[in-house]
């Protein structure tokens, strides 16, 4: 037991430290599935914490690291992970590592319990740098390249740089997340496999050294194995030679001068050995100290190492864990004894703590010999041996006596000692006043018995590359060469490809491409309710459950306030709760939109459908109209999902969405006014002047009986959403506020207030039952069927692009699927089956989607959850309904369309871009001055104005060359350096026949200018079209034009006067077949012949140096080349 001068807050675990993480995944990972060990055995792993039992894993043997291999070496031999582009790799790899961070608390508490890390530092630390290795090498991916090498002219040589295979990677124990990353993430970058991402590419076998691990090193079909033993370099010799990067551990010293600060060197000691607890490969177990400061360091350190806390690594007091199991816990307590038996002073520790887990005191030696065991073996664990040096010399030889060589720490001042102490300890990382400065861009690995080869930085990517060596012989001593395009793709082809790449970019038959049963893929695909429903659990049924209670508590204030900005009984807005939210769970592909009503689309409806039918004078008429324009828009948008037309919706800008709901947010403010003030009816045009109007002269009407609850509740409702804006823990006051504000009012209102009495506007009578059907009262009629078309094509749209955006967001956050098609699909589907059932539009809302997110929702099922409990609100509670007031209601609807006032947003435009802000105030001031369809048709003619203008007018500019650099920009933006006679510019966008003409003006205009500017002739022009995409036959001849005046008004003969660089595959096919259409190697002259180029970027500087006369014999009208 401890001595009482220790620190320690621990016997009995406190679970107020932490939540128990689930442990989920307890098998094999092998070829993308979890499976169980083909003996059936398991091994338990125990909490170091209490020394029990946390679970049973499958325990790998030869027979599984076989399978793994196997599968490793068919994704490395016909899979797609080695022949992906390297940015595909890295965006696979960044995937993964935002997924690290998203469950950063889960995989930290896992790591504790599992090696009896302190919590605290393994999320803020190991689990972060775990992800920022991935993000490391996922940066290098497409990094990775050989090179080009110059032998005799007639020789072409270049190097490669290829996956060396299949690798497998023996982890450790100790400190197993940051290691996992440290091995995989290179190994992944270069697009080796490992016995996933996908599946075969990553494989994971837990088990033993002696028997998954020697089945590793002595496979025949590993080609590289990164361990942590001696043995496998023999397993591996006997086996294939495969190559081996060996980390063995060390015996670090530490080695501290007498200029140093003692108080701070006798804390970096303490770290040096007690991070981990000891277990760490680079721990500080031996430590020098000059005789000058030892009796006072020592000291020091022993006041330091007794005031350590010891104890529970979830508690953030804490300092040391225990150690990872009990076997290394036995080992370490068995050197300490053997140091006191071989007379080392026991300075302080040595015992355990605590009579469960595997804990021991900080353990200080003194008077250690080197000889001694305790001086020379690993020991991994809390146990310092403690020693004097005199000299420098002295310093070095003790340090270098070991068999280790992995790392070293000096502490001193003087940087001369400093540079003499690291360039003479034969150790593979030295820290300078600091100890465990590890990063993923620093290379690390050790001497001697330590190993060889290196993890992290780039030269981790070594271990892992075979190279090849490549000569070409060159028969044709030219200077450049013919590009062969055997097969020119036929008209049809690129029409297929052109149609795939707008309609069906997602590939729809992939689902049933190599699938065991393609029928169930479908269903699946279609029907996404199917594709989460098998595996869900009764654990991810409370966290929906919790959230679907959630967000009924905020849907039905809101649904009620809703439906009277549309100006629609209350009912209705409950109705629309109930279906619409069923439909999504079953068809929407978002597992985090809560469906309902919104205010802007309330007010649209109301701005629209009331121009012919005012409900006022004949509701039963405008409730009809608006179940039909419900109806036009659920078709409409269900049509765009299954004609997969969602190119359209893209069409609404940002500015035009930003300004176009930001004024019909301001008219039904103003509009909602009448309910705080009391005012019965408001009639006239839906435009600012009108409604403000409306206000003044129906004055008289206004009673302080309702300003003041109005405005008291109004004020409540926005200190609510500041707070929660301010703190996001805050979530539930989304749903809280408004169901307090109508619970509080309706009952203020009812009993003390008496409000009828009082002239106070209530709900009125709301009729009890679910959803009756209504597919009878559509009214087609003529003389509104302009209207209803109009209403349903804008709700339509506006309610596509809001629920899709919102769904992506999330999605984002969450990792989690989200298809634009199936959301068109399945609004389409929950708004047609509405219109059937008396609900009017709905879609994704931001705020019950934040609160459903917030509260935990894990599937659609919390849609589900809500419907179900909005048929239990209308079936037993809608009479208590009729008594909530309407100030309540209007203050509710008037705080939420403020909050779609997003004037943040403006401001942004205004400073970022001057043409958006002005889309966006047109779309603003359209609405609240004239109307809402001219202010969103003025907004959306100018977006499509401006994207025409791209088009007919697209950019261009100059380039020079940066100084020292190889590297070409704007000549307008930066300084750089041009060629006298050589003109480059730069095309960003399509050449159509819209724009050709104003190229080749533009073209001109650069010549004139170049000219007039410094009197030099223009030689050669060298475009380049990396920036465009396509290019059609009038462009061509344009250039062809182009390239003839070029040579009229003067061009050597000798010299191209047009240069292409650059040029995308698409470009050149077209190009080449528009000249010579009948050659497969283009070469000679011609009136419209084509000498296509590849000049590598050697042959460019000479090009750009000498003005084209290496290309003298050739009289081609283009050259098209790499750049």
């Amino acid at each position: 037991m401890s001595d009482t001068s220790y620190s320690s807050n621990r016997q009995e675990q406190d679970s107020s430290f932490y939540k128990m993480p689930i442990i989920k995944f307890t098998k094999l990972f092998i070829n993308g599935d979890f499976v169980d060990s083909v003996s059936g055995k398991t091994f338990e792993t125990i909490d170091p914490r209490t020394g029990e039992v946390t679970a049973s894993i499958s325990e790998g043997d030869k027979e599984d690291i076989d399978i793994a291999v196997k599968a490793a070496r068919e994704a490395f031999d016909s899979g797609p992970w080695p022949r992906m582009s390297g940015v595909e790799r890295a965006k696979i790899m960044m995937k993964w590592a935002d997924l690290i961070d998203q469950n950063r608390e889960e995989l930290a508490a896992l790591e504790t319990i599992d090696s009896g890390k302190l919590y605290h530092s393994t999320m803020v630390l190991e689990i972060p740098a775990a992800a920022s290795t991935l993000r490391y090498y996922a940066g290098a991916a497409d990094k990775i390249h050989g090179e080009v090498l110059k032998p005799a002219r007639e020789f072409h040589a270049y190097t490669l740089l290829e996956p060396i295979g299949v690798v497998g990677h023996i982890i450790p124990w100790n400190a197993p997340t940051s290691i996992f990353f440290t091995k995989v993430s290179p190994s992944l970058a270069v697009g080796c496999t490992m016995a996933g991402i996908p599946n075969g590419v990553l494989n994971v076998v837990p088990g033993f050294g002696p028997t998954a691990g020697a089945a590793i090193s002595s496979h025949m079909d590993i080609d590289a194995a990164i361990e942590v033993g001696r043995e496998v370099m023999q397993a591996a010799a006997r086996s294939n030679l495969k190559p081996v990067s060996l980390e063995l551990g060390g015996k670090s010293p530490l080695i501290i001068f007498d200029d140093a600060d003692i108080d701070k060197a006798a804390e970096l000691a303490l770290l040096g050995i007690l991070f981990n607890k000891g277990e760490a490969c680079v721990a500080s177990s031996r430590v020098f100290v000059h005789e000058g400061i030892y009796d006072e360091f020592e000291k020091k350190l022993v006041e330091k190492a007794k005031a350590w806390i010891v104890g529970d690594p979830f508690d953030p007091k804490t300092q040391q864990g225990p150690q990872a199991y009990r076997n290394q816990f036995k080992k370490i307590l068995s050197y300490i004894e053997h140091g006191k038996r071989e007379g080392a002073t026991l300075l302080t520790g040595g015992k355990t703590v605590g009579s469960k887990g595997y804990y021991i005191e900080p353990t200080i030696f003194s008077d250690v010999k080197e000889d001694m065991l305790i001086a020379q073996d690993e020991i991994f664990g809390p146990v310092m041996a403690l020693m004097k040096f005199k000299t420098i010399d002295e310093a070095i030889k003790s340090a270098n006596n070991t068999k280790y060589g992995l790392a070293a720490g000096i502490v001193t001042k003087n940087l001369d000692t400093a540079n003499t102490m690291s360039r003479s300890i034969r150790a593979g990382t030295i820290w300078i006043n600091c100890y465990f400065a590890l990063g993923s861009d620093i290379p690390f690995g050790g001497y001697k018995m330590s190993g060889f080869g290196r993890d992290l930085g780039l030269e981790a990517l070594h271990n892992l590359l075979s190279g090849a060596e490549i000569m070409r012989f060159t028969s044709n001593s030219g200077n450049h060469h013919a590009v062969n395009f055997n097969t020119s793709r036929g008209f049809l082809t690129k029409l297929k490809i052109g149609v795939k790449e707008t309609f069906f970019p997602d590939d729809l038959f992939r689902h049933s491409k190599n699938k065991d049963k393609p029928l169930l893929k479908w269903v699946q695909y279609f029907v996404p309710i199917f594709e989460w429903l098998p595996t869900y659990t009764w654990r991810m049924f409370y966290s929906d459950f919790l959230a679907g209670l959630t967000i009924t508590s905020l849907a039905v204030p809101q649904s009620i306030s809703f439906a009277k900005l549309a100006n629609l009984p209350p009912i209705i807005g409950l109705y629309s709760s109930f279906v619409p939210p069923l439909v999504y769970a079953i068809f929407g592909s978002s597992r985090h939109i809560s469906v309902g009503t919104t205010a802007s689309l309330s007010m649209l409806i109301y701005q629209n459908v009331s121009t012919v039918a005012n409900p006022e004078e004949d509701l039963n008429l405008y409730i009809h109209l608006v179940f039909t324009t419900t109806f036009i828009a659920g078709a409409f948008q269900a049509c765009l999902g299954i004609l997969r037309l969602g190119i359209l919706v893209d069409f609404l800008s940002g500015p035009t969405i930003t300004g176009f709901i930001g004024g019909s947010a301001t008219i039904l403010g103003v509009q909602q006014l009448k309910g705080i003030f009391g005012i019965k009816y408001f009639l006239g045009k839906m435009d600012l002047i009108t409604r403000l109007k409306g206000l003044w002269t129906r004055r008289h009407e206004m009673r302080w009986e309702t300003i003041v609850p109005g405005v008291i509740s109004l004020v409540f409702l926005q200190f609510t959403k500041y707070l929660r804006n301010k703190n996001p823990k805050l979530f539930w006051l989304s749903a809280l506020a408004p169901m307090t504000t109508v619970i509080t009012a309706g009952v203020l209102t009812y009993y003390p207030i008496e409000g009828q009495r009082r002239g106070i506007q209530m709900v009125g009578h709301v009729d009890k039952g679910i959803n009756p059907f209504s597919i009878q009262n559509f009214n087609f009629d003529s003389k509104y069927l302009p209207v209803i078309l109009k209403a349903g094509f804008i709700t339509g749209v506006l309610s596509l692009a809001e629920g899709i955006a919102i769904g992506r967001s999330f999605s984002v956050i969450k990792n989690t699927p989200h298809d634009g098609i199936k959301e068109m699909i399945a609004s389409g589907l929950m708004n047609l089956c509405g219109s059937f059932t008396s609900c009017y539009m709905t879609t994704g809302t931001f705020s019950k989607t934040a609160v459903n997110y917030s509260a935990g929702c894990e599937t659609a099922m919390s849609n589900i959850v809500q419907a179900l409990l909005m048929a239990l609100v209308l079936k037993f509670l809608t009479p208590f309904i009729g008594h909530i007031p309407l100030f309540a209601l209007s203050a509710i609807t008037v705080s939420a369309v403020m909050g779609l006032i997003n004037y943040t947003e403006v401001i942004y435009f205004y400073k970022v871009d001057k043409f958006d802000f002005i889309i966006c105030m047109t779309a603003f001031l359209g609405v609240i001055f004239i109307a809402s369809d001219v202010g969103f048709m003025l907004s959306v003619g100018l977006s499509v104005l401006r994207a025409l203008l791209h088009v007919a007018r697209p950019a261009a500019c100059k380039l020079g060359k940066l100084p020292d650099l190889d590297i070409y920009r704007d000549v307008e933006q930066y300084t750089v350096s041009t060629f006298p006679g050589v003109l480059i510019l730069q095309l960003g966008s399509p050449i159509y026949f819209a724009n050709s003409s104003y190229i080749k003006e533009r073209i001109m205009r650069y010549i004139r200018s170049e000219q007039d500017s410094n009197g030099q002739i223009v030689e050669q022009i060298i475009l380049d079209l990396s920036g465009v995409t396509s290019i059609d036959t009038t462009a061509i001849e344009v250039l062809l034009e182009i390239n003839k005046i070029l040579e009229r008004i003067g061009i050597k003969k000798s010299c191209l006067p047009l240069g292409i660089y650059r040029p995308s595959f698409w470009n050149l096919e077209v190009v080449v077949g528009h000249c010579h259409p009948s050659s497969d190697v283009l070469e000679g002259s011609g009136k419209k012949s084509l000498s296509a180029c590849y000049c590598d970027e050697r042959d460019v500087k000479v090009m750009v140096a000498t003005r084209c006369d290496k290309h003298s014999s050739s009289s081609s009208l283009f050259s098209v080349a790499s750049w």
